[in-house]
């Protein structure tokens, strides 16, 4: 799969810090932190949303990581078709929580065509 990212690895930022290297019982202490962020039953739906998205990508030979605007907003789209638009926004989250536990800075907060494109969804599917 191009780019693939297995789901739920440690964070490769704290891994490859210095810290890890200087003081690896405050790294591993860190990394432990970071793993109880969200509750289990959470994270396994976050599981199966980034599992999702890396399906969606390996079907179309699409890098899944760092992610792009036109990339998730045609996940989005596509996504809509088959879940709703609540249960998209946990997609999403869930992304986002994929690709900053990769190591990955998120830039799309904001990001004008994703914006759009589930600004279109709603109107389309009449989700508040």
């Amino acid at each position: 799969m191009p780019g693939a990212v297995p789901v739920r690895s440690a964070p490769t930022t704290i891994t490859s810090h210095r810290v890890s290297i200087a003081d690896p019982s405050l790294a591993a202490r860190l990394s432990a932190v970071l793993g109880t962020h969200i509750s289990s039953s959470t994270q396994s739906s976050y599981d199966s949303a980034t599992r999702s998205y890396l399906r969606f990508c390996e079907a179309r030979q699409l890098t899944p990581f760092p992610v792009d605007s036109v990339t998730l907003s045609s996940y989005m789209a596509f996504q809509a078709l088959w879940i709703s638009l609540p249960s998209l926004k946990l997609y999403l989250s869930a992304i986002r929580s994929a690709s900053v536990d990769a190591g990955f800075a998120w830039t799309l907060d904001g990001n004008v065509m994703c914006a759009r494109t589930l600004r279109g969804l709603k109107k389309q599917f009449g989700c508040p």
